[in-house]
């Protein structure tokens, strides 16, 4: 917090200044209403299939340019 003065021509205003951000604690999370469970998602290949997850090194990033082609951004 800091304190200081606007001066507006004859009119002197005390002014304080508080950070814009905090530091919150609380994480809000995905839930499944009905029974509290925890939403996971997972990192996994449509084309693969399966349960095995993809590791953060083979995932990257693309977007759309029509059905069924896509651009890789390097």
């Amino acid at each position: 917090m800091s304190f200081g003065l606007y001066v507006h021509g004859l009119v002197v205003l005390p002014v304080k200044l508080f950070a814009a951000t905090e530091e919150h604690h609380h994480r809000l999370r995905e839930i499944h209403p009905v029974d509290g469970g925890r939403i996971r998602h997972k990192r996994v290949c449509e084309f693969e299939g399966g349960d095995r997850e993809s590791p953060y090194e083979d995932v990257g990033r693309g977007y759309a340019l029509s059905p069924g082609e896509q651009a890789v951004a390097a």
